[in-house]
């Protein structure tokens, strides 16, 4: 039941921020909260939208994440792979963008072994500046991943 009342929460936030986009569609930060509240609450198309516009103004690898999550979401994994790589770009050292990467290659309408394994041995051979998830749960996530992925491939 809780899960439904945040549901309904983020659906009247989402309304709220896409009121105020005429007004404040210039400001980075509120394209942020909006992207990010428009991708919970499943409005993909909304949230890539806002993002396209974001970084026209900003460099800021949240909303090439944002758009990668949610062309992932709409199955589009060609358009989510190429906006994870572009953060490498801007971040290269970045293992959340590795990790991210892991996840995609490992999906089952996305599979790509060969890349797999690459960004996996990134994720677990780099150290982390700052994460949005601690590093070791994602080495563990992603070794866990692989250990799958092997005996799958058996």
């Amino acid at each position: 039941m809780r899960i439904l009342v945040e549901k309904e929460e983020q659906k009247v936030a989402a309304q709220g921020y896409m009121s105020l986009y005429p007004r404040l569609s210039h400001r980075t930060e509120f394209l942020l909260e909006g992207a990010r509240c428009l991708q919970q609450s499943g409005q993909y198309s909304n949230a890539i939208i806002w993002s396209y516009r974001a970084i026209r103004l900003t460099a800021n690898p949240e909303f090439y994440y944002i758009l990668a999550e949610s062309h992932q979401q709409l199955g589009l994994y060609r358009q989510a792979e190429k906006y994870l790589l572009q953060c490498l770009y801007i971040l290269p050292e970045q293992i959340d963008t590795y990790y991210l990467l892991t996840k995609l290659y490992a999906e089952t309408n996305y599979y790509h072994p060969d890349k797999l394994r690459l960004a996996a041995h990134s994720v677990l051979t780099k150290q982390p500046d700052t994460c949005f998830r601690p590093a070791r749960q994602m080495k563990e996530e992603v070794y866990q991943l692989l250990l799958q992925q092997m005996a799958n491939s058996k």
